[in-house]
Parts: C-alpha cells; sequence; structure tokens
C-alpha cells in the first residue's frame, strides 16, 4: 500500500504551514506591539515590575493609548476627535463593534484622573471587565 508515502508528505506539508503561521503571527505582534509603543507617553511610575503574560486562550486584547495632548489612539490608530464626550461615543461604537475581552490601558499621567475613570467605565459599559494600566518601572 502506497497509502503512507502520501500521507506523509500530506503531514509534513501541514506541520510547515503551522510552522509559518505561527512566525507570522508572533511577528505580526511584536509590530503592533512596536507600533503602539511609538506613541510617546509619560506613563506613572510604580515599584511593580511589567509583566505581560498574553495567553492563547482566543482572547481578543486591545491597546488604548491617551497620550499627553488626550489624543486616544486605538491599536496604533487615532480615534477621530472633537471633543472628549464624542470621543467616547467613538471609542464605544469601537468597543462595541470589536467586543474585546481584555483592554491595555497606556494613560500619559499628566492626564486628569476624571478621564481615565471615563475611559474605565466606558470600557466596563462594553462589557469588558478585564483591564491593564501599563506603568514604567521606577528608577529608584
Amino acid at each position: 500500500m502506497n497509502h503512507d508515502n502520501s500521507m506523509t508528505s500530506f503531514v509534513d506539508l501541514m506541520a510547515i504551514l503551522l510552522i509559518a503561521f505561527m512566525m507570522i503571527t508572533v511577528l505580526l505582534v511584536v509590530q503592533m506591539a512596536h507600533k503602539e509603543n511609538l506613541t510617546q507617553v509619560d506613563l506613572a511610575k510604580t515599584k511593580v515590575k511589567n509583566e505581560h503574560n498574553i495567553e492563547g486562550s482566543g482572547e481578543t486584547i486591545l491597546y488604548l493609548t491617551v497620550n499627553a495632548e488626550k489624543i486616544m489612539t486605538l491599536e496604533g490608530k487615532m480615534i477621530p476627535q472633537d471633543n472628549q464626550i464624542k470621543d467616547l461615543q467613538e471609542l464605544e461604537k469601537i468597543l462595541n463593534t470589536l467586543s474585546p475581552s481584555k483592554i491595555y490601558l497606556r494613560i500619559d499621567r499628566n492626564i486628569p484622573t476624571g478621564i481615565a475613570i471615563e475611559l474605565l467605565t466606558t470600557c466596563q459599559d462594553q462589557g469588558i471587565i478585564s483591564y491593564l494600566v501599563t506603568s514604567e518601572k521606577n528608577g529608584g
């Protein structure tokens, strides 16, 4: 029977495709994280070490950044803004469409606390129950 030879090549092909897709996924994640870190944000200082462990559980994770000029970017793309209320309404629409399970917030430390609370409340209203507010490790 010659079935084993054809099945072996099929398994080899699937293994190569699996490895290729895994490598492409890693490259895309690294590229997105790099793009998100290009937005200059003066993060709050903390004594806790940042460790982001992303589990492969099929969860949708988004990165929301607010810089010192109060400009919001989601996944590196600026959210259209007229004023703060419309920004939050636009954010609600986007979150409703994407339905993420987790959101990482990078908020400049010079942003008023009220805006950060409004962002968290908006996320909570959209059913996002897991947040991570990122900070920089304090140098001292």
